[in-house]
């Protein structure tokens, strides 16, 4: 199994953008309809936000976050490798990791009530230096197969051992 696997062989699908703004403006709604339960608070809200301009803050800012979120996607990529699995993301400061099969504690495929509804998985992967390290926004079959991929790495380049034995 020579083969590098990137997000060519298993993409990260476009929902997973839809899925987070999504999650981002039912988060909001909840919060406004607090606001149109309690009438008192309206009347505050409108004070503060609309005839003092904040309004066009809140949207920006809702904006910002939707171009960020868009932005994540396209700077996120993966490689399953030989011995390394290699993780490029990042929008103003990029960064790249290697991260090696062998310090591999765990890997399983999530799936959260918002994954669920729009047909997405994320595999997770917990590593000893590096911690918990997601991809997400794959479809369930293809973090499935990228994870059986990881664990058979896992056992082709298990972890030396490096201890001084003192």
């Amino acid at each position: 199994m020579n083969d590098v696997i990137t997000e060519k062989n298993c993409p990260i699908q476009g929902r997973w953008i839809l899925e987070s703004i999504t999650r981002r403006v039912v988060g909001l709604a909840i919060l406004f309809s607090w606001v149109l339960l309690f009438p008192s608070r309206w009347e505050l809200l409108r004070e503060t936000f609309v005839e003092n301009g904040w309004a066009w803050v809140v949207y920006g800012l809702l904006t910002l976050l939707i171009v960020n979120e868009a932005l994540q996607r396209v700077r996120f990529h993966y490689s399953v490798e030989d011995q390394f699995l290699t993780l490029r993301e990042g929008v103003l400061a990029r960064q790249q990791s290697q991260i090696p099969y062998g310090g591999i504690q765990d890997i399983f495929v999530e799936q959260g009530l918002w994954d669920r509804v729009f047909g997405l998985a994320t595999l997770t992967i917990e590593h000893t230096p590096y911690g918990t390290i997601d991809v997400p926004g794959l479809t369930k079959p293809h973090a499935e197969m990228l994870r059986e991929i990881v664990l058979q790495k896992m056992k082709e380049n298990p972890l030396e051992n490096t201890q001084s034995g003192l």
